[in-house]
């Protein structure tokens, strides 16, 4: 099917044969071409191109100066590059020097005197559809590439808002962590005094009523200090410049250390500590003042939340994923946690239980606190909860099983700390 729309395209003819001309012009006028220029002058090219800026030449080689091929030279002058502009050399020169001239100087088809109209309208035809495809191409980039520019703003104009918004966020947690931090250290100076006189006066005084004020002050102040101490360990394992000590440690021997402490804890409630370690040897890379302080959230943990029964502690040894593992387990008998709130726990200042009307007091840093130290030391942790039943917390740590590997972790651990803190 034709494209009428190559009918008004507009022709430039060159030909120093006026006689040539017309059986040209003859030709495009029965075939439906009317906007057609000719000249005999190729002095006169130049000019006409810019007047008529055709869609098509028809060029003849063999003219006094300049000739067909100094006329193609100086078109390439003026076709912007990229630009397709068809070239239809109509010639008596049949010699195939000519024609390979020719078509490498800028002529897309070539024809020799004597030749066939058909032939003639057909290569026209065809020069014609192509410039079309080649425009119809080019206008289909331009809108491509404006709709690439717009969106390419658009992105842009995005990354500047989310970088905004991710500074204006990491300034607002420096801040908070700043102000936690201040506010627990003014609010710790002025407690650590009542504390002090609130001990004194549990000694001195021997009236059953106000030595039962004086109880309650320590019951708060000391349930205050618990808070502004998670606070304080919160901001201290956010802040960037926390520098960790990482040495080979024996689990067994740590958590028998502890294991004093974790009764200490229990005591008041009335509960059960039972540890079942099974003399297992296992050797892990750690730094121990946070493994310490890790286990004293998980068992304080444990221990508010539960009212009778106890917390049995177990170390494992574990393959998985190709890696072997260490695993702490501290199971409690307390109320348990609801599966829908299992993914909340672990963030900061949340609690399973949330509001006015929560079941148990606390700011909601234990947990949080105890993941980020699992992570610090390049562990991690896994919950399984039961209401009314009891939750197990579990801590993996890589464990180190020969000594050629525990001396090359050791040092690659070192380094590591070197090139980050």
């Amino acid at each position: 099917m034709i494209d009428t729309k190559i009918f008004d395209a507009k022709i430039l003819i060159v030909d120093d044969q006026q006689a040539n001309i017309d059986v040209i012009t003859g030709l495009l006028d029965v075939k439906g071409f009317t906007n057609y220029t000719s000249t005999t002058d190729s002095r006169n090219v130049k000019k006409l191109f810019k007047k008529i800026k055709p869609d098509l030449i028809i060029l003849d080689l063999n003219m006094p100066e300049p000739n067909g091929f100094q006329v193609l030279l100086q078109l390439k002058s003026l076709i912007p590059p990229e630009t397709f502009l068809p070239i239809l050399i109509l010639t008596a020169d049949i010699s195939p020097e000519s024609k390979q001239l020719a078509l490498s100087g800028g002529a897309s088809d070539f024809l020799t005197k004597p030749f066939d109209l058909i032939e003639v309208d057909l290569r026209i035809k065809n020069l014609l559809r192509e410039l079309r495809l080649h425009q119809q191409l080019e206008y289909k980039n331009q809108i491509l590439e404006e709709r690439v520019n717009e969106r390419t703003l658009e992105l842009q104009m995005t990354n500047i808002e989310l970088t905004s918004a991710k500074n204006k966020a990491e300034d607002m947690s420096r801040l908070k962590s700043i102000f936690l931090a201040n506010m627990s250290h003014e609010l710790r100076t002025p407690l650590i005094s009542v504390l002090g006189f609130a001990e004194l006066l549990q000694i001195e005084l021997i009236d059953p009523q106000q030595l039962e004020l004086v109880n309650l002050i320590l019951q708060g102040g000391n349930r205050l200090k618990l808070t502004i101490n998670s606070i304080l360990e919160w901001t201290r394992l956010e802040s960037e410049n926390l520098s960790l000590n990482f040495t080979p440690a024996n689990l067994l021997e740590e958590l028998n250390k502890n294991i004093p402490l974790f009764l200490q804890m229990a005591k008041p409630k009335q509960l059960t500590i039972t540890p079942n370690f099974c003399d297992i040897d296992l050797t892990v890379i750690i730094d121990v003042g946070l493994f310490d302080k890790l286990l004293f959230q998980l068992l304080h943990n444990a221990i508010k939340f539960t009212e009778k029964g106890g917390i049995t502690i177990t170390l494992d040894q574990n393959k998985k994923d190709e890696v072997d593992w260490a695993v702490i387990r501290i199971t409690d008998t307390g109320i348990g946690i609801p599966k829908e709130n299992l993914e909340r726990i672990f963030t900061e200042f949340r609690q399973s239980s949330e509001g006015f009307n929560r079941s148990h007091e606390g700011s909601g840093l234990g947990l949080s606190i105890a993941k980020k130290m699992i992570e610090l030391i390049n562990g991690k942790i896994e919950i399984e909860s039961e209401v009314n039943k009891g939750s197990t917390f579990s801590i993996w740590l890589p464990a180190l099983v020969d000594k050629d590997a525990l001396s090359l972790k050791i040092n690659k651990k070192r380094k590591h700390i070197a090139a980050t803190c």
